[in-house]
């Protein structure tokens, strides 16, 4: 009998571009050279091989950079929602409030809207002018949205934390299996599809990406390499997913509650 695969979580980064320049970006967007958005091609590849491995994934999210940015928003929409029996519970998007909802987003987004959730970054000393005109928008059209307030007293989850130091920190795969099982994103199962890859995280993706750690087999999916078959990347990610820790871990210092937090949005 055949085992079905579900996942809680999968992101994918539609674009590098960002109207901040966030210092400790955990997307690591303004260190991007150049920055730039994916293009629909890629998008529906993606889409498409993702969907072909996996039964379900219960949140899906459109991440950047500032999607916002992207030229073709309700395109690369559209082409996620051909799988919409495939998501669970909701397509996510993360914005920052710099820029304005535009109406045919909004116009989709509320055709959609049993299935659609937005997150509104407010970052406050300017940084988010959007955030309120944005509230006004999603509230008239019945569209469901979160505010992460990165600012004032009372800072979402506390801040931000530095991941900028990518040096070996634990040394043995007991020592970063142990820190792993506190991180939030290694815990909750959260991957994320960049450049046509699967990765753990952000971090994991970027220390790959950059050559600080090397490709290892189990440790990540090539989406879009089609000489590799769907069954061999289903593979790939199970073991992905029954893994503690990767060898991006021995880097990083976790995603945990006990960590230093430092003020969010600080811009380079």
């Amino acid at each position: 009998m055949k085992q079905e695969l579900h996942l809680k979580r999968m992101a994918i980064l539609i674009t590098s571009k960002c109207t901040l320049k966030c210092k400790l970006c955990l997307s690591y967007s303004p260190y991007y050279e150049p920055q730039r958005h994916t293009d629909l091609d890629y998008l529906k590849r993606a889409f498409k091989s993702f969907f072909s491995m996996v039964d379900s994934v219960d949140i899906f999210t459109l991440s950047g950079g500032e999607p916002l940015m992207h030229p073709h928003l309700v395109d690369i929409y559209k082409m996620l929602f051909l799988y919409e029996n495939q998501i669970n519970k909701s397509v996510d998007m993360v914005i920052n409030s710099t820029l304005l909802l535009k109406d045919d987003l909004l116009d989709f987004l509320e055709l959609k809207k049993d299935k659609i959730k937005i997150i509104l970054s407010d970052y406050g000393n300017g940084l988010s002018p959007k955030i309120d005109e944005n509230i006004e928008l999603l509230k008239k059209r019945n569209i469901v949205y979160r505010i992460s307030r990165f600012n004032g007293d009372n800072l979402y989850y506390d801040g931000w934390i530095d991941f900028t130091d990518h040096s070996i920190k634990w040394n043995t795969v007991e020592e970063r299996d142990s820190n792993a099982s506190k991180c939030m994103q290694r815990v909750g199962k959260y991957f994320i599809i960049n450049e046509g890859e699967i990765h753990c995280c952000s971090r994991g993706f970027w220390r790959s990406y950059n050559n600080i750690i090397p490709k290892i087999k189990g440790e990540y999916v090539d989406l879009l390499n089609d000489d590799i078959s769907v069954e061999e990347k289903q593979k790939d990610l199970r073991t992905m997913i029954s893994l503690t820790s990767s060898e991006s871990c021995s880097r990083c210092p976790g995603f945990s509650n006990d960590l230093p937090r430092h003020y969010p949005a600080e811009q380079l």
